[in-house]
């Protein structure tokens, strides 16, 4: 397991992602060192936020179906507000985030983005604190003001299971 700087991160991300829970996370991911993919359904790419007059286009690296969990050592999933091609048990990014929790990778959710796994009958349980699933936990992020704290979790988990793997 590579330290942060050599470890890669993929965001999932849909057409209602917003531009702080991708472009802003990947770039402060990236300022950490780690190299960032984002992953769409159709890997081209999303517009973020519910104005057109001010619409940002955020490029995509890869298609939700082509990621490899594998080659990743932590998942976040933007925020998004429930849409049709998340909302389902059958949604495709239900094998990759219960891959990355049986690894014991870590995973973060930013805003809406806890519906995903809730929505795809991930969870068992919730409550206060940390989300609880089957094999783990998922960090959260509510709001711009948090974004800090939860790219500094996620490194903070990567290089953990880093140490520990090199035991």
């Amino acid at each position: 397991m590579p330290h942060i700087r050599d470890s890669r991160i993929l965001i999932v991300a849909t057409e209602k992602s917003g531009r702080w829970e991708v472009s802003v996370s990947r770039e402060e991911l990236r300022r950490t060192g780690a190299r960032v993919d984002v992953a769409t359904l159709d890997g081209r790419g999303i517009e973020d936020g519910p104005d057109p007059a001010r619409r940002e286009r955020i490029g995509a690296d890869l298609k939700l179906a082509d990621a490899r969990p594998d080659d990743y050592e932590a998942l976040v999933l933007s925020g998004f507000h429930l849409s049709p091609e998340v909302a389902s048990p059958r949604w495709p990014g239900r094998g990759l985030v219960l891959r990355f929790l049986e690894t014991g990778r870590p995973v973060g959710a930013m805003c809406h983005g806890p519906w995903l796994p809730l929505t795809a009958e991930i969870f068992l349980k919730g409550g206060p604190g940390p989300a609880e699933t089957a094999m783990g936990e998922i960090m959260t992020s509510r709001a711009p003001a948090d974004v800090d704290d939860f790219i500094a979790r996620i490194v903070e988990e990567v290089e953990l299971r880093d140490r520990h793997h090199r035991r």
